[in-house]
């Protein structure tokens, strides 16, 4: 559709034409015509983009893949595509704004001879007046359904899928102000965004693997007891990731330090001072109150504070008492001491391939400990140090968020 009405697709030829063309009465010329259809195109290209990073109401697709994908993948999916077409949109909304406020700080224009006289304020449809509208929209309604929607989840990856949303929700905010003070925020929060987001998927495929690792290979020596079935297959392995809110009852007594870090993450995503999450929700805040959203500000953080429920739902079951504990988690005292079950108590699949001593007891085959690599220990490490202590030397971060803008905004 741009390249019927301008004939080129170049983006730099596009701001140029955006920045020296103005929609003109039919009299006058055909321009109009030119700039109502690059305005159309700009937008539907602005709508194709906020459907691929999950914006509302373009998010439907976004729970049910993040949730059918292994979560390695899922990693993938919530960090690195958001990431490159947000600077995209930050590009095309910096130029284009830029474009327009140089044509709308005119505020009258005579034509050559004619005598005609432009109100451009109020004749001139601006292109970057209805992107700014698409946005302001979009981040409506992805803080509400990413908050209300997450409450009801029971998956974990769904959960995140909607807590993302809400976080688009955010971005998207920042940026359709497009100032600079917007921007320096948009960009902090990519930044504090991805760092939380990868942390919390890396501790839980840290999970994941030693759920899965401490089961899967065989000492030779064996143990009485299961500690329940839901993992259970025919060798009593587990084979699949964590998917359900439920798994993580518990888990802080089998391995505090990764349920501190995961507590740590959660905390930084709710917007929890002193880490920071807070910090990032505090500048797109200030930027949108300066600038007179004051409405958009206030549902901002109410919906906020309704989404640290759920963020606070998962460390409440990270804490709790396990009514029983995952097999892959026993501790080496209690591995030694073995476990009274019976035969009931297991499901038959469990049963496969394991033998039922005098006692009626069932002999499980005891498997050795797997520990994480280092690199995956250190990234979490790393991570969670940086949220957890960034107000006590945070202008590294801040410096770069603030040169990248100075550059944008001045090239």
């Amino acid at each position: 559709m741009i390249y019927s009405y301008t004939g080129i697709t170049n983006l730099e030829s596009l701001y140029l034409l955006n920045t020296v063309t103005y929609p003109l009465p039919s009299a006058l010329g055909s321009t109009g015509s030119v700039m109502e259809g690059l305005s159309l195109g700009l937008i539907l290209i602005f709508v194709g983009f906020l459907f691929k990073i999950a914006a509302s109401p373009l998010h439907n697709w976004s729970p049910d893949v993040y949730d059918g994908t292994p979560t390695i993948v899922t990693s993938w999916l919530t960090i690195i595509p958001k990431i490159s077409i947000l600077i995209l949109l930050l590009e095309l909304q910096i130029q284009i704004g830029s474009a327009d406020a140089i044509i709308g700080g005119i505020k009258t224009f005579i034509i050559g001879n004619t005598g005609y006289l432009l109100d451009l304020s109020m004749e001139v449809p601006v292109t970057g007046n209805a992107i700014k509208s698409l946005l302001l929209i979009s981040s409506l309604l992805s803080l509400i359904i990413g908050s209300l929607l997450g409450l009801a989840q029971i998956r974990i990856k769904r959960l995140l899928a909607y807590s993302t949303i809400s976080h688009i929700g955010f971005l998207l905010l920042a940026l359709a102000i497009n100032t600079e003070q917007s921007i320096d925020s948009f960009l902090f929060y990519i930044i504090q965004y991805t760092m939380t987001n990868l942390n919390i998927f890396l501790i839980i495929l840290a999970f994941t693997y030693l759920l899965q690792g401490l089961i899967s290979k065989p000492t030779g020596k064996s143990v009485q007891g299961f500690y329940g079935s839901r993992y259970a297959t025919d060798k009593g392995v587990a084979t699949r990731d964590i998917r359900y809110l439920s798994e993580f009852k518990g888990l802080f007594f089998s391995n505090p330090f990764l349920s501190l870090s995961l507590a740590v993450s959660l905390f930084s995503m709710a917007g929890i001072p002193p880490l920071i999450g807070f910090f990032s929700k505090q500048f797109v805040l200030y930027s949108a109150l300066q600038n007179g959203y004051y409405f958009i500000s206030i549902l901002a953080i109410i919906v906020s504070v309704i989404s640290a429920s759920y963020y606070l739902k998962i460390v409440k079951l990270l804490v709790e008492s396990p009514s029983h504990l995952p097999f892959a988690f026993a501790s080496s005292q209690s591995i030694q001491a073995g476990v009274q079950t019976n035969r009931g108590s297991l499901s038959g699949e469990a049963l496969k391939g394991n033998k039922e001593n005098s006692s009626g007891l069932i002999e499980i085959p005891l498997r050795e400990k797997v520990e994480l690599s280092n690199v995956h220990s250190y990234l979490i490490s790393i991570l969670t140090v940086i949220i957890l202590l960034f107000f006590i030397k945070p202008s590294i971060i801040l410096n770069s968020s603030k040169l990248l803008t100075l550059s944008l905004f001045s090239i």
